[in-house]
């Protein structure tokens, strides 16, 4: 893992110079006594402090040259790119468009140079009824199984609705895209996400999906935590003899406990329903610490655990296996880094070095001697055979559940049992308090299946607690905004006197007194969530929706025109703008702000359903029918539309 340095002079007067050059610490406004107060105040690992910097990882390659040119051309440390032709994998030539059936959309891919688009459009017979290009900012993947896509808007970032699969070569609609949930060009790259597939990046707290910076590619501090404290020792000459003792400046992960180890991988390989502790976010985490003091893990246990899995959850799989189970405890523990170096490319890896991990642990006679196909045979094709997952298409990946495989299939493996619900389970605590459990189930039924079983075991676990602190009554309130409780969830918040220290807490219950007829509690409560999450654009538009709804149009033209700077492909922004100039008898700016909403979202009902109204107001009947005759075609059933459509001459 570390590399251990020569203690002599010469070695070490170079390695200073060379900190000395990779990183000022003068620039981080550290003051003189920085690194003595850490050593006296410090608990465990230094670089846990909240207050040490993250550097980069091409500080530490002015040091760590050998560890920094190899992990570089890793999977983990091209993760993450500028979208160029030459940073993809993908093919962008003679490419046929990606249909979405659902809803009658194409997506062709394609490139200019080295840059890269997406056009999304609509045909009715011959003729194109809608066209949005965007320009791809960003690739996400290393390649090797996908590349997905981004954009960028003012720091925003966003998933674009194609993804291209290596092992298919083709492209298709991104997991989570299919079966009618396309979000298309709006899906938020959030904390979450980012935090994973890339390396530490500067996230606005509160905005859901804007970042000040964004590095290129997962870095060294992703596994080894913030570099600043280790090179403030290394420029004050505190060198450590890592062979013979631990260096606490800076985290080492073949250091740490077995436990801790598989910690700092299942932060990102232990994909599920992740619920963050009280007052944390994603990047709080520090490597060596328990990854529950951060955030926890859920997942969905099914009839049959053993053939049903997600992609990253290789974790959760290798805990299954006898390996894992067996060696727990011992010197020789099974860990993620038994058979993987985070800094080597599986490319430069030998064809025998999977096999050689096996017999590692496997030395007897009868251990080495394949049974199948001869002594050279590589163990894990049998024993981690490449399997489907449950939420990516079109990929193929190494199965971490260690097995003896089974001659015959297992008849009681049939799709009913595999997809049959039985509980949700906590990965990262033991025994979850019912609080945790409720937080768990409310999160999977919001993020993931909205089916009503999971919302009843969270009201049941919630009913368990018995102390109802600020994070109960949190957790309370969503249930019931969950439940679409809001004549309860109302009644609820106005017996209480909390200062809530979430913003969605004010949300929802500003989502309640709206339901209710409330408005002006409602403009209260959406006022403290932006107040709290000032950079979070739908707060912002649902705070201007109520002010129009008010007519407090000039407060609320402030914040769309604002929010419009800064998010100009917001559909719901220009609607709600559209409809404010109506009120004050602009039509002309209603028209182009209701056009734009339409052009970025051909299926806005209420886009169309201004525009419809505000032609058939300024007498053009004519261009009112066409719109009123979409809303009745796209919408059937609304009497509205009907009506409409009549009072149009249609």
């Amino acid at each position: 893992m570390g590399q251990i340095w020569n203690l002599a002079i010469p070695t070490l007067a170079g390695l200073i110079l060379l900190l000395w050059v990779g990183c000022d610490l003068q620039n981080t406004g550290k003051n003189p006594n920085y690194l003595e107060n850490l050593e006296r105040n410090g608990d465990g690992y230094q670089n846990w402090d909240p207050s040490v910097h993250y550097l980069g990882r091409d500080t530490c390659g002015v040091c760590h040259k050998l560890q920094y040119d190899s992990f570089t051309q890793s999977e983990m440390g091209h993760s993450f790119k500028k979208a160029t032709r030459s940073n993809s994998a993908a093919q962008w030539d003679h490419i046929k468009p990606v249909y979405d059936n659902h809803l009658n959309l194409y997506y062709l891919p394609f490139a200019r140079g080295e840059e890269l688009f997406i056009l999304e459009f609509r045909l009715e017979g011959r003729d194109t009824m809608h066209k949005r290009l965007e320009k791809i900012d960003y690739i996400v993947g290393s390649g090797q199984h996908t590349n997905s896509h981004m954009r960028e808007e003012n720091g925003y970032f966003y998933q674009m609705p194609l993804t291209w699969y290596t092992q298919k070569g083709h492209w298709d609609l991104p997991p989570g895209f299919e079966n009618g949930a396309n979000s298309r060009f709006d899906r938020k790259i959030e904390s979450e996400c980012m935090s994973c597939h890339n390396g530490i990046s500067g996230y606005v707290e509160g905005s859901g999906n804007k970042f000040t910076y964004v590095p290129e590619g997962i870095g060294c501090e992703r596994c080894h935590g913030p570099g600043e404290v280790h090179v403030a020792k290394m420029q004050a000459g505190k060198m450590v003899n890592i062979a013979e003792e631990i260096d606490y400046s800076i985290v080492n992960p073949g250091k740490l406990s077995a436990d801790l180890l598989m910690d700092v991988c299942q932060r990102c390989h232990l994909q599920g329903t992740a619920v963050l502790s009280q007052g944390k976010d994603f990047y709080d985490f520090r490597p060596g610490q328990p990854l529950n003091q951060t955030v926890d893990v859920f997942l969905p246990r099914t009839g049959d655990t053993v053939q049903s899995f997600i992609m990253a959850s290789q974790a959760d799989r290798m805990r299954m296996s006898r390996c894992f189970i067996s060696t727990q405890g011992q010197k020789n523990a099974l860990t993620c880094i038994s058979c993987h170096d985070p800094h080597q490319p599986i490319h430069q890896l030998g064809q025998d070095h999977y096999r050689q991990s096996c017999l590692n642990c496997h030395q007897q006679p009868d251990q080495k001697m394949c049974t199948k196909a001869g002594p050279e045979s590589d163990c894990h094709t049998c024993h981690m055979p490449n399997s489907g997952s449950i939420d990516i298409p079109h990929v193929r990946i190494t199965d971490h559940n260690i097995r003896i495989p089974r001659a015959e299939p297992n008849p009681e493996n049939d799709p009913a049992k595999i997809s049959s619900y039985l509980r949700l389970e906590c990965r990262t605590t033991a025994l979850p308090t019912p609080l945790l459990l409720a937080r768990g189930y409310l999160t999977h039924y919001e993020q993931f299946d909205p089916l009503p079983h999971f919302l009843d075991s969270a009201f049941a676990n919630l009913k368990r607690v018995s102390d109802h602190n600020t994070e109960w009554k949190e957790a309370w309130i969503r249930a019931l905004y969950l439940r679409q409780s809001f004549a309860e969830l109302a009644e609820f918040a106005q017996k209480q006197s909390e200062d809530y220290p979430d913003p969605w807490t004010w949300a929802r219950i500003g989502e309640a007194y709206k339901e209710t007829g409330k408005l002006d509690l409602a403009i209260q409560n959406y006022q403290k969530a932006t107040d709290l999450a000032r950079e979070r654009i739908d707060f912002r538009n649902k705070l201007a929706g109520l002010l129009i709804n008010q007519n407090s149009l000039d407060r609320a033209l402030l914040i769309l025109n604002q929010l419009i700077q800064y998010a100009p492909s917001n559909s719901t922004a220009f609607n709600n703008r559209g409809f404010a100039y109506v009120l004050q008898n602009k039509m002309d700016l209603a028209e182009k702000d209701f056009l734009r909403a339409l052009a970025l979202d051909p299926d806005s009902e209420t886009a169309l359903a201004n525009l419809a109204s505000l032609y058939l107001n300024t007498g053009d009947k004519a261009t009112c029918l066409k719109y009123a005759r979409r809303l009745v075609r796209e919408y059937p059933g609304n009497a509205g539309y009907v009506k409409l459509v009549r009072m149009a001459g249609g």
